[in-house]
């Protein structure tokens, strides 16, 4: 703060001094002639106006310069009260959980606006400050993703849960078709994230959420009384102390993730969910035990429009209840310290 002030200080004093001299110069490269009373009196008005007017200038000079300097600052620091947004110009900082590799993440690339001339650059649907959903340059179909960089869900820590929201609030947009894209709106569709390359099928580590929209039947919503409890679950499985319940289907491999409190799908979350997703998040950190694995959450019943990776193209939303299907891969999670060149073509 105090180095950027002191510049900015520098430079204004310089300029200012520099048109202030200026126009003492101006006045002493007059050759002094013999003057009338009259001619006198006029000079010297029109010497105190030509230093009025230096003045002025140099003053501007300043204020445009400390504004300047004002602007920057806070632009950097979030607001006047010294307070940040933990969500807003995440492109300048790429720190904390997962650091970007310097040139070699195509999404932060995209991001930060700096794709090679060499590289296709996707459509850009919705650039927000904490989201940007973009268009698959392969299957076509709307990806949402975080600014801040995860390589994948595993790397979201609890101080990043905003981000869950963000993410689950442009994948809402979409299916209401509050984002323009070649998708239609719909109440039917799935959303995939994939992590791990070798057996989940991600292409660029740099988490982002497919949204897949289906040809099918929607799940009609289920909304209970205060007094009603959901009968969407087995009475006889306990939640755990984060509200959640986890059905495990086989192997240790294939796990249904519940919030126990009753919401029909993804369109029923809303940003007081925020603590939910994350604990969400955190089980499905748990389950996964540093191996390979999706994620597949099912609004509705149908057949997708486009290809799906590493699911069946039909899906099926088999409780009238958000869930989030998990399948762990047999293969270990690593994290690759770059993307690929053929990144776009996989994802």
């Amino acid at each position: 703060m105090v180095k950027k002030w002191g510049y900015s200080l520098l430079l204004s004093t310089l300029m200012f001094s520099a048109v202030f001299c200026a126009g003492q110069d101006t006045e002493s490269s007059v050759v002094a002639q013999p003057v009338t009373p009259q001619e006198k009196i006029s000079g010297i008005h029109a010497s105190k106006i030509r230093r009025m007017l230096f003045a002025a200038t140099g003053l501007t000079v300043v204020v445009g310069c400390l504004y300047y300097a004002h602007t920057t600052f806070f632009k950097d620091h979030g607001g006047t009260d010294g307070s940040q947004d933990p969500l807003k110009d995440v492109n300048k900082k790429r720190t904390g959980s997962s650091n970007k590799p310097s040139g070699s993440c195509k999404f932060c690339n995209i991001i930060d606006k700096e794709v090679p001339q060499n590289e296709v650059v996707p459509k850009i649907y919705a650039d927000t400050d904490s989201t940007i959903t973009i268009q698959s340059t392969n299957r076509g179909q709307p990806l949402v993703m975080p600014k801040k960089h995860f390589t994948d869900v595993t790397k979201i820590q609890h101080e990043d849960k905003d981000y869950i929201w963000k993410i689950i609030e442009g994948l809402q947009k979409l299916a209401r078709g509050e984002i323009t894209t070649d998708v239609t709106a719909t109440d039917c569709f799935r959303v995939e994230v994939n992590n791990g390359q070798q057996k989940a099928g991600q292409g660029v580590f740099h988490t982002h959420w497919h949204f897949f929209r289906g040809e099918g039947t929607a799940t009609p919503p289920v909304t209970l009384s205060q007094d009603k409890q959901c009968q969407c679950l087995p009475p006889s499985i306990e939640a755990s102390k984060e509200g959640l319940v986890v059905i495990e289907k086989k192997d240790k491999s294939h796990y249904f993730i519940f919030p126990k409190r009753h919401i029909s799908n993804i369109m029923s979350l809303t940003a007081s969910d925020t603590e939910l997703l994350w604990h969400m998040v955190e089980k499905t950190q748990q389950l996964a035990h540093g191996k390979e694995f999706n994620i597949y959450i099912n609004t509705g019943s149908g057949k997708a429009d486009k290809p799906i990776g590493t699911s069946k193209n039909s899906f099926i939303q088999e409780y009238p209840h958000l869930y989030w299907e998990i399948v762990v891969r047999d293969a270990t999670l690593n994290s690759p310290q770059y993307s690929c060149a053929c990144c776009f073509i996989v994802s």
